[in-house]
């Protein structure tokens, strides 16, 4: 009778979790314009221009580092289950490549300047994924989880975060949702798209995208 009593009360604050945890990322999707609408987004398109220090590339360890400049397009087509991604690298004034991703339900192919060739099935997981954790659909993914809960508030960038966490490809992910505004700040993931960066890490890792300067 004593356990029974102990099960009770387990399952009891795992439905609280629950609660607690839908309250928080339907309080989000609110901020961010409405769960209807961001669930009517079809396709969605981006662009942006960044750089990294290619420290593997350089002479040196402690630099001065060899500089690659990117620009990235994406294409979630989440009507037709789609994907696409091209980064177009240039290191001045040496050399510039190309390279992509385009992904349906089934198939997967891989870009390289220009030439198509036959992409791998992980690719096909991994733009899922990319798309599901992706600042327009990721408190879509959390609500719909089945396992989504509540976690201990913290602190991120000296601000109160409310914390929901669920699984998702079998991996944990977490979201921390800015106390006063209610929007994201940051995304923890340690699946396979985790493991996805350069040289392409083994092992567990946990990938975390930081948001900022939201609007609408």
């Amino acid at each position: 009778m004593a356990f029974a009593c102990a099960l009770s009360t387990n399952t009891i604050a795992a439905e609280g979790d629950k609660a607690d945890a839908s309250a928080l990322l339907h309080q989000a999707l609110e901020a961010q314009g409405g769960e209807k609408a961001l669930r009517a987004l079809r396709n969605v398109q981006w662009t942006f221009a960044g750089y990294r220090s290619e420290i593997e590339q350089s002479e040196r360890p402690e630099g001065p580092y060899v500089t690659e400049f990117d620009t990235v397009s994406e294409i979630h087509d989440y009507a037709g289950n789609r994907y696409r991604d091209v980064t177009d690298a240039k290191i001045y004034p040496v050399f510039q490549f190309s390279h992509g991703t385009v992904t349906t339900a089934d198939i997967a192919m891989r870009l390289n300047d220009g030439k198509k060739s036959a992409g791998k099935p992980e690719q096909i997981r991994i733009a899922g994924e990319r798309m599901a954790l992706s600042p327009e659909r990721v408190l879509l993914t959390a609500l719909d989880a089945r396992d989504s809960h509540r976690e201990a508030d913290t602190v991120l960038q000296s601000v109160p975060q409310n914390v929901v966490a669920f699984t998702l490809d079998g991996a944990p992910a977490r979201i921390y949702l800015n106390a006063y505004s209610h929007l994201p700040t940051a995304v923890d993931y340690s699946g396979p798209l985790a493991r996805t960066g350069f040289w392409a890490f083994l092992g567990d890792v946990t990938a975390r995208t930081w948001y900022g300067f939201w609007w609408l």
